[in-house]
């Protein structure tokens, strides 16, 4: 299976709309208790990355946020890793 890499731009004052897949594509979303494992996750990496969550969509294989970080330097891909990790 060939996957895609994203390019991930970090730029100040920019909201971003992030789309990520599970494992394998599987729908585990489908089940309450990991929606709610990964609401807490996002909970937390919000707290520590220091971003607003604006919006977001538990699809049963894949999620959408629409976040905007508060700090001036930031990474888009530690925000998405300290929100994965944790239920990976």
């Amino acid at each position: 299976m060939e996957y895609k890499r994203a390019k991930r731009i970090n730029t100040p004052g920019d909201a971003h709309c992030l789309t990520f897949s599970c494992y394998h594509r599987l729908p585990l979303l489908t089940s309450d208790t990991f929606c709610q494992w990964l609401a807490q996750s996002i909970n937390r990496a919000r707290e520590d990355r220091a971003f607003d969550l604006w919006g977001y969509v538990f699809m049963p294989e894949h999620v959408h946020l629409l976040l905007f970080p508060r700090d001036a330097q930031y990474s888009v891909g530690r925000i998405l890793s300290a929100i994965k990790r944790p239920v990976a």
